[in-house]
C-alpha cells in the first residue's frame, strides 16, 4: 500500500497538466533542436581506405597508403604480420617501420566476444603507439 506524505500535497489540476508537457515542448524548441543539412554529394576517399588516420580531422582525404600489413593477434597473444609470427619487441619494431614508410594495418583479433585480452591489448597498443593507420577487419577471411 502506498503511504500517505508526511507534507501536503497540492492536486495536479487540469490547467496544470496541459501547461507542463507545453511549457517542455516550448523549452526544447528554443534550445535549438534543428534539423541538420544534408549533402547531395558524396565523396568517396581517394584510396579506397576507411581506417583510422591519427591527426587528421573528419573531413579531410585520407592519406595514401604505401603498404598494407595484415595483422592477426590470436587469442593466446600471438600475432602474425603477413602470415609470419613475431615476437613482441620485433613487433613493435613492424610498427615503427610501417609508420616510416606511410604504411597502415588491418588488423584481426580472435577474441570471444569482440573483447580482448590484456595481451591482445598491449600488442593493440604497439599499434597506436607508433600511430600507424589502422583498420578493424571483423573476419579472418577479410585478411586475405
Amino acid at each position: 500500500m502506498w503511504a500517505r506524505p508526511k507534507f501536503p500535497v497540492a492536486p495536479i489540476t487540469t490547467p496544470m497538466k496541459i501547461t507542463l508537457p507545453i511549457g517542455c515542448v516550448l523549452v526544447l524548441a528554443v534550445a535549438g533542436c534543428k534539423p541538420q543539412e544534408q549533402s547531395s554529394s558524396f565523396e568517396a576517399p581517394t584510396n579506397q581506405s576507411s581506417g583510422i588516420f591519427p591527426g587528421q580531422s573528419a573531413g579531410s582525404p585520407a592519406p595514401t597508403v604505401s603498404e598494407w600489413a595484415k595483422i592477426k593477434i590470436d587469442r593466446r597473444g600471438a600475432v602474425l604480420v603477413n602470415k609470419k609470427q613475431m615476437t613482441a619487441d620485433e613487433f613493435k619494431t613492424e610498427c615503427a617501420r610501417l609508420k616510416k614508410v606511410s604504411g597502415a594495418a588491418v588488423l584481426f583479433v580472435d577474441a570471444a566476444n569482440h573483447v580482448a585480452s590484456s595481451a591482445q591489448a598491449n600488442l593493440i597498443r604497439h599499434i597506436t603507439d607508433a600511430g600507424v593507420p589502422m583498420k578493424l577487419a571483423l573476419k579472418e577471411s577479410e585478411l586475405e
